[in-house]
């Protein structure tokens, strides 16, 4: 290896070194791998060297890159020396097109407002020559009149059209000092996130021969990113459900990519990893000065919630953005899942979300009603997907849409899953929920050393579809955590009791038009001496 290393020198000592010329070039951006957070750009460049020492000055690289990630390779008669990255405070940096065309829509909208006031000072000047000429009598004789009313009636007319085109073209400029004004405070704050310096990577080549160098540039960008959105789809409870998986890609490089090859990886470089070291676990008696608090638990399930705007339902002859996702590729490395798309994409760098199709998915679906009135008083439809674990799903909102309309949204979460992923559809109304308190178990009774108190309630459920409806209706009792703390389940109408979790579920068919009513009663004992928060 010694000898090896010995040779290279000689061979690179003998060749005839020349001083180091600075080479300016541009490099063009040709893919990009969207991480979770940050994305992998590579760059082409390419140039011809004369033989000996050069100096490579590459720019049109984003903001705010990892320096350390930074990676050179080449292609020609030469060798890499070194590789490093700079800031060149001197050359400015090229201003994306979106900011170029808010500063052409301000240069439009000051022109605009020049040009009206230009009329207003016309309007005027009208006003004053009339106004100062209105004695058209002379001195020998005045007006007849008819020659009286006509000019009065001229000055009224003529100074009313004036006034009122003043009027106008004053809105008009206020309404345009107001557009002046946002474009304006939207360029400031544009101008003060972005970087002033240019950021350069100098590559050293000593060449050993003129040739021409093809590079490859990669480097980690950090403000960049992507999430996952879904769209799930079903035209009613007897058909398959339609999963369509598509990235939200963001990026602030402060440079555009345009036409570029774009590849969605579930991999995030910025994340710690270290291995967790395990350090001793104490245990002793707690103090007897410190109160145990009990608090009652529950698992509220949500079945739908908004976090951003809804997105349109496409229409049968726009299906074509739906089939995107037939162009892309999915690969499973040994840290990630990938999909390569062979479609081009245009990112602008604005920081908004721009889809990305990434999978279809067409699924059998198991359809059934849930409710959990304690609450929410509502039954909400359910699908139950099997097996949904191969499908390598990741956290995020999904866009609902059930029998060609968009119902709302709801929240995928894959690690709270178990044997089956459940997507909530919505709320039907057509089945009325109501939980009402039983007045009768409301009182509690005293022991000598011992109170008892009562819970009981009337759950009502009554379906006004044209269909039978599978409902799954669970309430809950407390779980005890001390032995002077018993609860029981006094009565669930033929309900199944989880202990574990204090879950009470019921299995209910009901015909159209049908309605039935679940008794449920449980009681809570402890000591008189002590107290239940929030009981």
């Amino acid at each position: 290896m010694k000898t090896k290393s010995l040779l290279l020198l000689l061979v690179l000592f003998s060749l005839p070194l020349t001083a180091a010329e600075s080479i300016n070039i541009t490099s063009n951006l040709k893919a990009a791998k969207v991480f979770l957070r940050g994305a992998e750009l590579t760059h082409l460049a390419s140039t011809s060297l004369e033989k000996g020492m050069n100096e490579i000055v590459i720019d049109g690289i984003a903001e705010n890159l990892d320096k350390n990630s930074i990676q050179v390779s080449a292609k020609g008669d030469a060798v890499i020396l070194s590789i490093n990255h700079r800031n060149n405070y001197l050359k400015a940096r090229q201003k994306p097109k979106f900011v170029l065309s808010l500063e052409d829509s301000l240069e439009t909208l000051k022109m605009i407002k020049q040009a009206t006031s230009d009329e207003i000072q016309v309007s005027k000047l009208e006003i004053e020559l009339i106004v100062e000429n209105k004695n058209l009598g002379g001195e020998e004789g005045g007006p007849t009149v008819v020659e009286l009313k006509n000019m009065a009636k001229f000055y009224r007319e003529r100074l009313n059209e004036l006034y009122k085109e003043i009027a106008k073209k004053n809105q008009k400029i206020v309404k345009v000092e107001k557009d002046i004004k946002r474009i304006k405070n939207q360029l400031n704050e544009i101008k003060s996130k972005r970087i002033n310096a240019v950021g350069e990577v100098v590559v050293k080549v000593l060449a050993k021969s003129k040739t021409k160098l093809d590079l490859e540039l990669t480097y980690i960008a950090n403000q960049a990113g992507w999430n996952p959105i879904y769209d799930i789809r079903s035209d009613n409870i007897t058909s398959p459900l339609q999963l369509d998986l598509n990235a939200n890609v963001w990026q602030k490089t402060g440079m555009a990519w345009n036409d570029i090859d774009v590849i969605i990886s579930t991999r995030n470089p910025n994340e710690n990893n270290n291995k967790p070291e395990l350090d001793p676990w104490f245990i002793n008696f707690q103090d007897n000065l410190s109160w145990n608090v009990y608090q009652r638990g529950g698992m509220k399930k949500e079945a739908a919630f908004s976090v951003q705007a809804q997105r349109p339902l496409l229409a049968e002859e726009d299906e074509v953005a739906e089939d995107l996702a037939d162009y892309t590729q999915t690969l499973e490395t040994q840290l990630a899942v990938e999909y390569s798309t062979s479609i081009k994409y245009d990112i602008p760098s604005d920081g908004k979300p721009h889809i990305v199709a990434l999978q279809n998915h067409t699924l059998p679906a198991d359809y059934k009603y849930y409710s959990a009135p304690k609450y929410d008083q509502a039954a909400f439809l359910i699908a139950e997907i099997s097996d949904w674990n191969k499908l390598n799903l990741l956290p995020g909102q999904a866009n609902i849409y059930f029998e060609n309309a968009y119902v709302g949204k709801t929240f995928i979460d894959p690690a709270i899953a178990e044997k089956k992923l459940s997507v909530s559809l919505g709320r039907d109304k057509n089945i009325v929920v109501e939980r009402k308190l039983l007045e009768d178990f409301t009182e509690d009774k005293f022991f000598s050393s011992d109170i008892e108190r009562f819970f009981g309630y009337d759950i009502i459920i009554n379906n006004k579809k044209k269909s039978q409806i599978d409902l799954m209706l669970e309430e809950q009792i407390p779980i005890s955590q001390n032995e002077d703390i018993d609860v029981e389940l006094i009565e669930s109408s033929g309900a199944n009791l989880n202990k574990k979790l204090g879950l009470v579920t019921w299995q209910i068919k009901l015909n159209p038009n049908q309605s039935t009513t679940k008794k449920f009663v449980y009681s809570v004992r402890y000591p008189s001496s002590k107290r239940i928060p929030n009981l």
